[in-house]
């Protein structure tokens, strides 16, 4: 729960950061737009067989040999029009694990998630209209 001492830092990419004493915050916070200049930079083409064995040699150090947990937090936002179509997120602990007695040298491991905590909303009438639209496009019903 926020005090009245607590300070709200809010920040977007190509948004200036403002910082926000929970006093002072209000249900709607405008930011204004910041615009960022980037160094110049090179790009060099890479011969496909070297980018593959990059890959391959980065394998290990991307995927852990050994069972590991990592926590994570997801958001997701479907806005239509203005209108959020749906809102979730969750705190999440993933689980890598190896499988035992595989030959494969370059295998991803199984992992399942552990979920902390979930909050989804959704606007269902929105949704049904979104899917009943895009499956209409692939061609099939969707869930």
């Amino acid at each position: 729960m926020l005090s009245s001492k607590d300070t709200i830092a809010i920040s977007y990419l190509g948004y200036q950061r403002q910082l926000i004493s929970a006093i002072h915050l209000k249900e709607k916070v405008l930011l204004s737009h910041h615009r960022f200049v980037l160094p110049p930079i090179l790009i060099y083409s890479v011969d496909p067989k070297l980018y593959l064995q990059r890959a391959f040699d980065s394998f290990y150090v991307n995927h852990l040999p050994a069972p590991y947990s990592q926590r994570a937090f997801y958001r997701e936002e479907f806005i239509v029009n203005d209108h959020c179509a749906r809102f979730q997120e969750m705190d999440i602990e993933v689980y890598q694990f190896p499988k035992s007695n595989d030959s494969r040298k370059f295998y991803i491991s199984g992992s399942y998630p552990k979920v902390h905590r979930f909050y989804k909303k959704d606007d269902g009438f929105l949704m049904k209209d979104i899917k009943a639209s895009l499956g209409k496009i692939v061609g099939k019903q969707l869930n």
